[in-house]
């Protein structure tokens, strides 16, 4: 049996928004353009982020215990039977049909790895029902092509963050980041981590 896939929680660090006096005055925000030289506010972002040291579990062998209504994240075994990513023709006339006759209507994210599995820098999801609406806050991003929003978590030590060791190009991961039902959980924070972690 080889040992590299049996589960491996992991140490590592990340960043979280920091709760600010601040943001209850203004919004978070970040300026992706240049500023006009005669604005009278220069700052590109008024976000401050802290790094805080977090376990991430390791779902192999119970990834099946995660749902997306529960925890706004589930892992699936699927072949999708695809190897031309580098022509972009067939992408888009084979892949992405592939993709969205996989997934359900309430899922807004798919990511799996193209053809190997995941050495460094794996996809941790935070679990949708260890957030509550007053952990994030709210932060616009602003470009030259559009104005859009993301949602940064504030630490709490109730987080319960999770990865799929090695995850394959057949075990994508499925995310919900938005749900309208206030019973039903959506994933807001996911990130990638140091693969200069330590494995316990």
């Amino acid at each position: 049996m080889d040992i590299s896939y049996l589960p491996q929680d992991a140490v590592s660090r990340i960043k979280y928004i920091k709760d600010l006096e601040l943001y209850k005055r203004e919004k978070p925000f970040q300026i992706l353009i240049d500023i006009p030289k005669d604005a009278p506010d220069q700052r590109f972002t008024n976000l401050d982020y802290e790094d805080r040291e977090e376990t991430f579990h390791d779902v192999r062998g119970k990834e099946q215990m995660y749902s997306l209504d529960n925890h706004g994240f589930t892992y699936r075994h699927h072949d999708f039977a695809f190897d031309e990513y580098e022509n972009r023709a067939a992408v888009e006339a084979n892949y992405l049909p592939k993709i969205e006759h996989f997934i359900r209507k309430e899922v807004q994210d798919v990511d799996k790895p193209l053809r190997n599995p995941v050495e460094d820098w794996p996809l941790a999801v935070c679990d949708g029902s260890n957030v509550d609406d007053d952990d994030l806050l709210e932060t616009d991003h602003i470009r030259r092509q559009y104005n859009g929003a993301n949602m940064n978590a504030i630490y709490r030590q109730k987080y319960k963050w999770y990865y799929l060791h090695k995850q394959g190009p057949q075990e994508p991961l499925l995310l919900k980041q938005f749900d309208s039902a206030r019973d039903v959980k959506a994933i807001q924070e996911h990130e990638d981590f140091s693969d200069n972690f330590s494995l316990f």
